[in-house]
């Protein structure tokens, strides 16, 4: 990261460590310095910085519009005092001059004798030159670095290491495709039992860019365990390791892919300048089905998923009550103690498991596909045909051959199979409370005085009318709830009041976080508050919910930013095959119908009336202030049901929300 202003320019490096790196890191700042040593001694190449003008002044012409028009204005507002006013637009990110004079000087400026280091680590050793930032509250210790060791850095050298190669995938050809007219809605193009494709098409954005979205879906029960919850999204971070390096020379030049894995399938994304993006795919989709890494560099994920399942630091109490909510309301999830137990395993989490995995999420894919931007049908067509092959090809054997096969099936006959769990094809679904529920769990942050309450309000699996309703609702309890909650009864500064989609079901939900009051105390006044908010839409003028209307319609009506904000409109009803891409055309109709009393009726209904209302509560409690110790009373209502136990819940018989997308 650089950082230039009127002083001078700053560069940032950040590393993650793990516990051996931060034991060594002066290793780690030595290597550093062997790569700007190597650079520096095979001296300034010309052709290299006349390469990146080009590549800037192309990335810069054909720049996606950002989403947040005030944070591009607050951008070039920051740029004022750092460049010229005519350079505002431009500054930091075009070459106006091939400078090789100027490139030298500041990579000389690269020096141990410039730089300052900071080691953040849970292991500082006290001693008496320790010292104490009173208003963050941390202890460090501060000194000169050895002289002895300033020059080691200074002529550190590594022959594992060269030059920066010049950047191989500059967009050239920059042509449009031609439309009869811009698409407004996905077309499928292809539809058989292993490639749904649709197409898209530029959609009014006239640059030389698409983007290629995958669901290569598999069923729900390949996931079902907390092992193979583990190994999937490993999986993710597995790739992009192994695809770190050789990716690199398409990002520098605008094209980027990303992978990620959910209960239902994977996801692969490909996005840039579309020159390049087949020979992008190319590289990634070998990898995706076989990443082929090492035993060490797997040890290394495993252990990294490890430490951040054990750093329950790394979350804030209410998010540790979401999720809490979601464990006990959501079938097939997976607490943080079970997928800690799971990947402290290595024999359920293995590189054969992996493997056992792999094919069967693979065995025969099966794709949805959306392309949009600068590809034509034709080529879009022939994209998701390589994808499918490239996907398809049986995974290399190795050495042993079928031997190796039938091993890995044993393998994971003994370690991985007694773990899973579930129906094939099954759906999470939500608990349908038939009874207010209350969770009563200790803040697993220790010795965190801050407590999290959630009040939750079921609604139920919405119409477009009801999410439209449930939209208005959001905007009006908003500043209400925090100025109740967090401004009167200074209950915290984590204050929220929303309504939100869970599944299938919508849902109001209260949150409060913080330390001066119990949970128990939290509850009775959001109880309270939501009570008292059923006056608001008894009261509300006509004009000021006219008003709130026209707002949302705006917000309806508002065009894609870019093409990636366009094709997303699209491509989540394409991942669930709800294919409702009409949604807005009808929400539009459907909001000029939706009255202000069909609002109130509705806000009472789900979070009044003792016959309709499905209500649950968790409570997280924090630590007392003075023995650090969680001490959770014993419930007081006893009209509710209760859940104290996360590990061990019994919901398997409850009724469940049914799975339903209603686009009407």
């Amino acid at each position: 990261m650089l950082e230039t202003t009127p002083a001078g320019s700053v560069l940032t490096l950040i590393f993650s460590l793990t516990p051996k790196g931060a034991e060594e890191s002066d290793r780690i700042i030595e290597h550093t310095f062997a790569y700007f040593n190597t650079i520096k001694k095979n001296g300034v190449d010309k052709a290299l910085i006349q390469t990146m003008k080009s590549l800037n002044q192309v990335m810069f012409d054909y720049q996606d519009r950002s989403g947040s028009d005030s944070g591009f204005v607050t951008s070039l507002a920051g740029s004022l005092p750092k460049v010229q006013f005519r350079d505002v637009l431009t500054g930091g990110v075009l070459i106006d001059t091939v400078n090789v004079s100027m490139t030298q000087k500041l990579m000389e400026a690269i020096h141990p004798q410039n730089m300052n280091v900071a080691l953040v680590t849970n292991n500082l050793v006290e001693g008496p030159e320790q010292k104490h930032e009173k208003y963050y509250d941390f202890n460090y210790t501060e000194e000169a670095l050895p002289a002895a060791q300033l020059l080691r850095w200074a002529s550190a050298e590594s022959p594992e290491l060269w030059v920066p190669p010049r950047p191989q995938y500059v967009p050239q050809r920059l042509e449009l495709i031609e439309e009869d007219k811009p698409q407004i809605r996905p077309k499928k193009i292809q539809d058989t039992s292993s490639l749904q494709l649709w197409w898209l098409g530029l959609g009014g954005f006239q640059i030389p860019k698409a983007q290629v979205q995958i669901k290569v879906k598999h069923p729900r029960s390949v996931l079902a365990s907390p092992a193979r919850a583990v190994l999937s999204a490993m999986h993710a971070r597995l790739v992009n390791l192994v695809l770190e390096e050789p990716s690199d020379a398409f990002q520098m030049c605008g094209i980027s892919y990303s992978v990620a894995s959910a209960s239902d399938g994977l996801s692969v994304s490909f996005s840039g300048f579309n020159e390049h993006l087949a020979q992008l795919q190319q590289l990634v989709l070998p990898k995706l089905r076989e990443p082929q890494v090492k035993s060490s560099d797997f040890e290394m994920i495993r252990r990294q998923m490890m430490l951040e399942l054990q750093d329950v630091t790394s979350q804030q109490p209410y998010q540790h009550a979401l999720e809490a909510l979601e464990l006990v309301s959501v079938t097939q999830t997976h607490s943080r103690k079970a997928m800690l137990q799971a990947v402290q395993d290595v024999w359920a989490v293995s590189l054969t498991e992996h493997q056992a995995m792999l094919d069967e999420i693979l065995a025969a894919p099966q794709l949805l596909v959306l392309v949009s931007g600068n590809l034509a049908p034709s080529d879009a067509t022939a994209f998701a045909t390589e994808a499918l092959q490239i996907l398809s090809v049986p995974r290399h054997s190795g050495l042993f051959g079928p031997v190796a096969g039938l091993w890995d099936r044993f393998y994971s006959f003994l370690f991985g199979g007694a773990t899973r769990a579930g129906k094939d094809g099954a759906r999470p679904l939500v608990l349908k409370i038939e009874k207010d529920l209350e969770v009563r769990v200790p803040n697993p942050i220790s010795k965190d005085t801050n407590s999290a309450t959630i009040t939750s309000y079921q609604f139920g699996v919405p119409s477009l009318a009801d999410r439209l309703r449930f939209s208005l609702i959001s905007g009006i309890i908003d500043r209400p709830v925090f100025q109740i909650l967090r401004t009167e009864h200074q209950l915290g500064y984590v204050v929220f009041g929303f309504a939100t989609a869970h599944v299938d079901i919508l849902e109001v939900r209260i949150l409060v976080q913080g330390f001066r009051e119990t949970p128990d105390v939290v509850a009775t006044l959001i109880d309270q508050t939501v009570k008292n908010l059923t006056q608001s839409f008894h009261q509300m003028s006509p004009k000021e919910f006219e008003v709130r209307k026209d707002s949302l319609r705006r917000d309806l009506k508002k065009p894609a930013a870019n093409l990636g904000e366009f094709a997303g409109h699209f491509w989540s009803q394409i991942w669930d095959e709800t294919y409702c891409f009409d949604k807005m055309d009808k929400e539009l109709k459907l909001l000029d119908n939706i009255t202000l009393p069909s609002l109130a009726k509705v806000w009472e209904e789900t979070t009044q009336s003792l016959e309709t209302r499905k209500k649950m509560t968790v409570k997280l409690f924090g630590s007392n202030p003075s023995s650090g110790e969680v001490a959770i009373p014993v419930q007081k209502d006893n009209a509710s049901a209760l859940v104290t136990d996360l590990e061990h819940l019994d919901f398997d018989e409850a009724p469940r929300w049914p799975h339903r997308y209603v686009c009407e």
